[in-house]
């Protein structure tokens, strides 16, 4: 695909996902520790099933990239913030019906 210009106030900035985030989707919860030295924690949990994966992440503009530790790969994200406290995250490459995450700061 031919990459788009992303208009400037969409364009994000690390320092806008620094903090903790929580979104829920068909009976799980997921949580987002975003620090602002670059690194993540996601934890996903459902019922008594938990995992959780670390690393680090980039913003460019208005994606998100999470790369875990453990090689398992990266998660690249298209990211859009309704406001400050806010986003939805929807991978790049789902469905487009796909609604994807809402993230609500805590």
């Amino acid at each position: 695909p031919t990459p788009t210009t992303v208009p400037s106030e969409k364009v994000l900035k690390s320092e806008q996902f620094v903090g903790t985030w929580n979104a829920t989707s068909q009976g799980a919860t997921f949580q987002l520790d975003l620090t602002k030295e670059g690194e993540f924690t996601w934890t996903y949990s459902r019922g008594k099933d938990k995992q959780s994966v670390k690393g680090v992440f980039a913003v460019d503009q208005n994606n998100l990239a999470l790369e875990t530790n453990d090689g398992g790969g990266t998660m690249l994200a298209e990211v859009d913030f309704a406001d400050p406290s806010q986003f939805k995250f929807k991978m790049i490459g789902d469905a487009e019906k796909d609604p994807g995450l809402n993230f609500k700061k805590s």
